[in-house]
């Protein structure tokens, strides 16, 4: 039995050692930094290709010319970080927590953010094309001229959000939270809102051609001049050619 503590003492220092190396070692492709606590740090003109950051700590943290590519970032707190010329395309960040955090000139490209914390997160004119974000928060989130085409938000909540601008364009909004969504002047061709709270969005200037709104709530819901020729309305109608503020 005394021998069995020993063993077991041995191993869980071995493990405790392994782990601070693990976060010692220098930024690198491959480089294993999970659970790390990478706080208020400065991270500058790296490769972090293929990375492992599952639950690092990096909030406060400003991250520049980054390659983070192929990453495995879920469950990590990324809260009020600072991104700036970062490649992130592929990056697994679900359930990570980016709240607060501001993304200029990012790519996300193919990303899944699903159920993230993005609550008042801010984007500029960052690609976040191909992306996966079923069931997050996004919540007074600021996203302008943004492109999110062809991701899949299911069950996403962008309540209160600012879209302006942005290119939504094939997006799965099925189930959505929208209430008091901006979406000026942005591109929503064929996206699909089924069943979504639209209560008070707004879309003026929008283009909605070929959108979906099969059994939506769009009560209060601003069209001023919004495209919405062939689109499917609430009540399955389809909206004639040339629809311009109201579905004819």
């Amino acid at each position: 039995m005394r021998c069995y503590k020993l063993l077991l003492s041995f191993f869980c220092c071995l493990s405790s050692q392994y782990t601070l190396a693990a976060c010692n070692e220098p930024p690198a492709n491959n480089v294993n930094w999970s659970a790390c606590d990478k706080s208020d740090d400065n991270l500058k003109d790296l490769s972090l290709i293929r990375a492992v950051l599952d639950e690092i700590n990096l909030s406060g943290s400003t991250l520049t010319k980054i390659n983070l590519s192929n990453a495995a970032m879920g469950y990590s707190n990324l809260s009020k970080t600072t991104w700036s010329n970062v490649r992130a395309t592929n990056v697994h960040l679900v359930g990570s927590n980016l709240s607060y955090s501001t993304l200029k000139k990012v790519r996300f490209n193919g990303s899944n953010f699903d159920r993230a914390n993005l609550n008042q997160i801010s984007f500029e004119n960052v690609q976040v094309a191909n992306a996966q974000f079923y069931n997050a928060s996004m919540k007074n989130a600021h996203a302008h001229n943004t492109d999110f085409s062809r991701s899949n938000m299911e069950q996403i909540n962008l309540s209160e959000a600012d879209l302006t601008g942005s290119n939504l364009e094939y997006v799965v909004l099925t189930k959505a939270n929208l209430e008091n969504t901006k979406f000026v002047d942005t591109r929503l061709n064929k996206a699909k809102f089924i069943r979504a709270n639209l209560y008070e969005a707004d879309f003026t200037n929008a283009d909605l051609r070929g959108a979906d709104f099969s059994n939506a709530d769009i009560t209060g819901a601003i069209f001023t001049n919004a495209k919405l020729g062939n689109t499917t309305w609430i009540n399955h109608k389809r909206c004639r050619r040339g629809s311009i503020g109201e579905c004819k």
